[in-house]
Protein backbone atom coordinates (compact mmCIF):
# COMPACT_ATOMS: atom_id res chain seq x y z
CA UNK A 1 0.00 0.00 0.00
CA UNK A 2 1.60 3.28 -1.26
CA UNK A 3 0.14 6.16 -0.79
CA UNK A 4 2.67 9.80 -2.32
CA UNK A 5 -0.09 11.97 -2.14
CA UNK A 6 -3.68 13.26 -2.58
CA UNK A 7 -6.03 12.15 0.47
CA UNK A 8 -6.80 8.86 1.29
CA UNK A 9 -10.41 8.06 3.82
CA UNK A 10 -9.32 5.36 5.38
CA UNK A 11 -12.35 2.47 5.67
CA UNK A 12 -12.98 0.77 8.82
CA UNK A 13 -10.62 -1.94 7.93
CA UNK A 14 -7.45 -2.23 5.96
CA UNK A 15 -5.59 -4.92 5.23
CA UNK A 16 -2.41 -5.15 3.69
CA UNK A 17 -0.13 -8.20 3.34
CA UNK A 18 3.24 -5.89 2.12
CA UNK A 19 4.70 -3.02 2.48
CA UNK A 20 3.15 0.58 4.07
CA UNK A 21 4.48 3.55 2.30
CA UNK A 22 3.26 6.85 3.52
CA UNK A 23 5.44 8.95 1.69
CA UNK A 24 2.82 11.87 0.72
CA UNK A 25 -0.14 13.52 0.85
CA UNK A 26 -3.02 13.24 3.77
CA UNK A 27 -3.56 9.92 5.43
CA UNK A 28 -7.25 10.17 7.26
CA UNK A 29 -7.42 7.03 9.72
CA UNK A 30 -11.17 7.37 10.56
CA UNK A 31 -10.82 5.59 13.17
CA UNK A 32 -10.69 2.78 11.74
CA UNK A 33 -7.95 -0.49 12.11
CA UNK A 34 -5.24 -1.26 9.91
CA UNK A 35 -4.20 -4.87 10.01
CA UNK A 36 -1.09 -6.33 9.11
CA UNK A 37 -1.01 -9.96 8.31
CA UNK A 38 2.29 -10.40 6.22
CA UNK A 39 5.65 -9.50 5.49
CA UNK A 40 6.38 -5.64 5.13
CA UNK A 41 7.93 -2.79 6.48
CA UNK A 42 5.73 0.34 7.81
CA UNK A 43 6.78 3.86 6.68
CA UNK A 44 4.38 6.41 8.41
CA UNK A 45 6.45 9.97 7.33
CA UNK A 46 4.43 11.84 10.20
CA UNK A 47 1.02 10.31 9.79
CA UNK A 48 -0.92 8.91 12.53
CA UNK A 49 -2.73 6.02 12.02
CA UNK A 50 -6.02 4.87 14.43
CA UNK A 51 -5.75 1.51 15.49
CA UNK A 52 -3.03 -0.98 14.51
CA UNK A 53 -2.88 -4.88 14.30
CA UNK A 54 -0.12 -7.12 13.43
CA UNK A 55 -0.41 -10.70 12.91
CA UNK A 56 3.01 -10.75 10.15
CA UNK A 57 6.48 -9.94 10.72
CA UNK A 58 6.59 -6.06 10.63
CA UNK A 59 9.82 -3.79 10.95
CA UNK A 60 9.05 0.05 11.29
CA UNK A 61 11.04 2.45 9.42
CA UNK A 62 9.79 5.65 10.99
CA UNK A 63 8.52 6.64 14.37
CA UNK A 64 4.88 4.99 14.47
CA UNK A 65 2.16 7.16 16.20
CA UNK A 66 -0.89 5.40 16.89
CA UNK A 67 -4.46 7.76 18.06
CA UNK A 68 -6.16 4.20 19.24
CA UNK A 69 -5.16 1.14 20.08
CA UNK A 70 -1.92 -1.35 19.17
CA UNK A 71 -2.65 -5.31 18.72
CA UNK A 72 -0.58 -8.23 18.28
CA UNK A 73 -1.69 -12.00 18.43
CA UNK A 74 1.23 -13.65 16.33
CA UNK A 75 4.17 -12.99 14.50
CA UNK A 76 6.91 -10.64 14.53
CA UNK A 77 6.95 -6.73 15.13
CA UNK A 78 10.14 -4.61 15.37
CA UNK A 79 9.52 -1.20 16.27
CA UNK A 80 13.29 0.32 14.93
CA UNK A 81 11.78 3.79 16.59
CA UNK A 82 9.84 5.28 18.85
CA UNK A 83 6.34 4.03 19.13
CA UNK A 84 3.44 6.66 20.67
CA UNK A 85 0.38 4.41 21.78
CA UNK A 86 -2.76 6.74 23.14
CA UNK A 87 -5.08 3.68 23.41
CA UNK A 88 -4.21 0.38 24.57
CA UNK A 89 -1.35 -1.70 24.24
CA UNK A 90 -2.39 -5.52 23.78
CA UNK A 91 0.50 -8.25 22.78
CA UNK A 92 -1.49 -12.01 23.43
CA UNK A 93 1.05 -13.74 20.95
CA UNK A 94 4.11 -13.51 18.49
CA UNK A 95 7.42 -11.44 19.65
CA UNK A 96 7.68 -7.77 20.28
CA UNK A 97 11.02 -6.30 19.79
CA UNK A 98 10.13 -2.81 21.82
CA UNK A 99 11.77 0.80 20.51
CA UNK A 100 14.45 2.60 22.69
CA UNK A 101 11.05 4.54 23.78
CA UNK A 102 7.57 3.29 24.16
CA UNK A 103 4.60 5.41 25.45
CA UNK A 104 1.41 3.89 26.06
CA UNK A 105 -1.34 6.47 27.12
CA UNK A 106 -4.45 3.20 27.92
CA UNK A 107 -4.04 -0.32 29.56
CA UNK A 108 -0.30 -2.34 29.25
CA UNK A 109 -1.79 -5.95 28.67
CA UNK A 110 0.82 -8.77 27.65
CA UNK A 111 -0.81 -11.70 28.55
CA UNK A 112 1.12 -14.57 25.98
CA UNK A 113 4.32 -14.28 23.54
CA UNK A 114 7.77 -12.80 24.21
CA UNK A 115 8.17 -8.73 25.21
CA UNK A 116 11.61 -8.05 24.42
CA UNK A 117 12.60 -4.81 25.86
CA UNK A 118 15.76 -3.90 24.04
CA UNK A 119 16.87 -2.04 27.14
CA UNK A 120 14.42 0.92 26.50
CA UNK A 121 12.35 2.59 28.02
CA UNK A 122 7.94 2.22 28.56
CA UNK A 123 6.12 5.16 30.06
CA UNK A 124 2.63 4.90 31.33
CA UNK A 125 1.15 8.87 30.45
CA UNK A 126 -2.49 8.19 30.32
CA UNK A 127 -5.13 8.27 33.19
CA UNK A 128 -6.37 5.03 35.14
CA UNK A 129 -3.65 2.63 33.87
CA UNK A 130 -3.67 -1.11 34.28
CA UNK A 131 -0.92 -3.64 33.81
CA UNK A 132 -1.69 -7.16 32.96
CA UNK A 133 0.00 -10.21 32.62
CA UNK A 134 3.62 -10.61 33.73
CA UNK A 135 6.47 -8.47 31.37
CA UNK A 136 10.23 -7.83 31.89
CA UNK A 137 11.32 -4.34 31.57
CA UNK A 138 14.23 -2.56 30.85
CA UNK A 139 13.20 1.13 32.16
CA UNK A 140 9.44 2.11 33.32
CA UNK A 141 8.29 5.13 34.24
CA UNK A 142 4.92 6.80 35.40
CA UNK A 143 5.09 10.56 36.03
CA UNK A 144 1.98 12.18 37.42
CA UNK A 145 1.01 15.86 38.44
CA UNK A 146 -2.83 15.01 39.43
CA UNK A 147 -3.80 12.23 41.34
CA UNK A 148 -4.00 9.09 39.58
CA UNK A 149 -4.07 5.37 40.02
CA UNK A 150 -1.72 2.67 38.41
CA UNK A 151 -3.48 -0.83 38.93
CA UNK A 152 -1.17 -3.75 38.18
CA UNK A 153 -2.36 -7.94 38.11
CA UNK A 154 -2.41 -9.07 41.20
CA UNK A 155 -1.78 -12.71 39.10
CA UNK A 156 1.22 -11.41 37.60
CA UNK A 157 4.53 -10.25 38.27
CA UNK A 158 6.46 -6.90 36.88
CA UNK A 159 9.96 -7.10 36.80
CA UNK A 160 12.26 -3.92 35.93
CA UNK A 161 15.81 -4.48 35.25
CA UNK A 162 17.18 -0.80 34.58
CA UNK A 163 15.10 2.11 36.15
CA UNK A 164 11.97 2.37 37.93
CA UNK A 165 10.17 5.60 38.20
CA UNK A 166 6.78 5.98 39.66
CA UNK A 167 6.32 10.05 41.32
CA UNK A 168 3.21 11.54 41.91
CA UNK A 169 3.36 15.12 43.69
CA UNK A 170 2.89 17.16 46.83
CA UNK A 171 -1.01 16.75 46.94
CA UNK A 172 -1.56 14.71 44.04
CA UNK A 173 -0.34 10.88 45.17
CA UNK A 174 -0.06 8.75 42.38
CA UNK A 175 -1.65 4.96 43.92
CA UNK A 176 -0.49 1.84 43.30
CA UNK A 177 -3.69 -0.73 43.75
CA UNK A 178 -4.20 -4.72 42.97
CA UNK A 179 -6.30 -5.96 40.37
CA UNK A 180 -7.80 -7.72 43.07
CA UNK A 181 -8.49 -5.98 46.17
CA UNK A 182 -6.70 -7.44 49.20
CA UNK A 183 -4.47 -10.15 46.97
CA UNK A 184 -0.84 -8.99 46.37
CA UNK A 185 0.67 -8.06 43.36
CA UNK A 186 4.59 -8.79 42.82
CA UNK A 187 6.88 -5.98 41.03
CA UNK A 188 10.16 -6.89 41.33
CA UNK A 189 12.54 -3.72 40.68
CA UNK A 190 16.30 -5.01 40.31
CA UNK A 191 18.09 -1.25 39.16
CA UNK A 192 17.75 2.05 40.24
CA UNK A 193 14.19 3.19 41.80
CA UNK A 194 12.77 6.44 41.83
CA UNK A 195 9.78 6.33 43.66
CA UNK A 196 8.25 9.27 45.65
CA UNK A 197 4.43 10.82 46.30
CA UNK A 198 2.95 7.55 45.87
CA UNK A 199 0.25 5.36 48.24
CA UNK A 200 0.33 1.74 48.29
Amino acid sequence: FTESGGTFNAPANLNVAGNVNLTGGAFNANAGTVNLDGNGALTTAGNTLHHLNSTGTVNTQDQLNLAGNFTQSSGTFTANQDMDVNGAFTESGGTFNAPANLNVAGDFNHTAGTFNHNNGTVTLDGTNQQVNGSSTFFDLTKTVTSADTLTFDHTATQTVLGTLTLTGTSGNLLSLRSSSPGSQWELEAQGIRNISFVDV
